[in-house]
């Protein structure tokens, strides 16, 4: 078995560190052996996660379901609060109205 640093895993795909960091960090990507505080990858595992994001373009697949977006800390604290939501959008700067106003 032939274990692969962070770093070489990234070279290894084409990636950077840091993404292979971020995936592990939200459970995504190349299953990973962890011993301690180091972090080790095995080629039979990114073997067997490029197969699994392998897509033959001559089989009609099935779209994936797109999962909902789960409510931020602010949505929720206004829901709690029972207050208004605040529309997005064209805001308006302050005094520029009254000031072309004075000049004419």
């Amino acid at each position: 078995m032939n274990l692969m640093t962070t770093k070489e895993a990234a070279e290894y795909l084409q990636l950077s560190p840091g993404t292979l960091t971020n995936w592990r960090m939200r459970k995504f990507g190349p299953k990973y052996v962890k011993n301690g505080g180091s972090v080790r990858y095995t080629q039979s595992a990114i073997a067997e996660w490029i197969q699994s994001r392998t897509v033959d373009p001559n089989i009609k697949q099935e779209p994936q379901s797109i999962k909902p977006r789960s409510p931020s800390r602010a949505e929720k604290l206004r829901e709690t609060l029972n207050l208004p939501r605040v529309p997005r959008g064209r805001r308006r700067s302050r005094g520029c109205s009254e000031n072309l106003d004075k000049s004419s």
